[in-house]
């Protein structure tokens, strides 16, 4: 705590994840000291129907983001050869190219995590009826996918399974907003990188019990690491102002993807 308030103090940015929320106490006071001294504060309380909302798939544009998106659910090891490559692989493409199709989708409200779902939840039959019309209009998914119907019903049942586990977080419909799209309720992840701004992020430890909100966690790291390298490149490959991330009850958030990678990274920008 007397960190994030000399943060306050110095005009620096600090991104944190409070796993305590909604405890009105330790970290979550923090809140009104950087009101006080007249500091941006964004808060994200993705399960408040109040909070300031993530678009989570804005940033899957193509198959390449799609991906990468991809691998931070489904992590690889860092620096070590990953058990099951080849099924992890056909998993990772399959998953892309259904956020893909659902990035793109023409009505705005079906660009969710919960449609993706939706489709992990098909039946073989249907899911050959959605890949035979996604295919047609985007090659990339074609590609993607090509192949997956050669592999045996059981194990195309048993990697949907797979998919349905990662993300059943957002069966959650309270979450499911909070990480779709809405104009003038957007968090403006840009700003962090640009002026003193303290991005709270408050998640339930009851969503971290029994680890599907490890997903989540990801999600929104990834999307943060990706605005600061963008932004970083803007101001000329190092950021304006200094921005720490700092996490509550490290252990409670499981595996991140790259994690190593992206300190480094993020601290050479920095």
């Amino acid at each position: 705590i007397p960190q994030l308030m000399m943060d306050a103090i110095q005009g620096n940015s600090v991104i944190l994840f409070d796993l305590k929320y909604p405890n009105r106490k330790g970290f979550y006071n923090m809140i009104a000291f950087w009101h006080r001294l007249g500091r941006q504060v964004q808060l994200f309380t993705p399960f408040s129907e109040d909070t300031l909302h993530m678009p989570l798939l804005a940033s899957v544009t193509d198959m390449k983001t799609a991906l990468e998106v991809a691998e931070s659910i489904i992590t690889p090891p860092e620096y070590q050869k990953e058990v099951g490559e080849h099924y992890k692989s056909v998993e990772r493409h399959t998953l892309a190219s259904i956020m893909l199709a659902v990035a793109n989708h023409p009505v705005q409200s079906k660009r969710t995590f919960r449609e993706v779902l939706r489709i992990a939840q098909s039946t073989k039959t249907e899911l050959e009826q959605w890949y035979q019309r996604e295919s047609a209009n985007n090659p990339e998914i074609k590609e993607a996918m090509k192949g997956i119907f050669d592999r045996s019903p059981a194990a195309n049942a048993d990697m949907l399974r797979g998919l349905i586990s990662e993300l059943k977080i957002f069966f959650n419909p309270v979450l499911e907003r909070a990480t779709t799209s809405s104009p003038g309720r957007n968090l403006n992840l840009v700003d962090v990188f640009k002026r003193p701004t303290l991005l709270y992020v408050g998640i339930e430890q009851e969503h971290l019990v029994d680890g599907s909100g490890e997903t989540l966690i990801k999600l929104i790291n990834r999307q943060v690491d990706r605005v600061a390298l963008q932004e970083s490149a803007r101001q000329g490959g190092t950021l304006a102002i200094h921005v720490e991330k700092v996490f509550d009850e490290f252990n409670s958030f499981g595996r991140q993807g790259n994690m190593m990678r992206s300190t480094a990274t993020n601290r050479e920008r920095n």
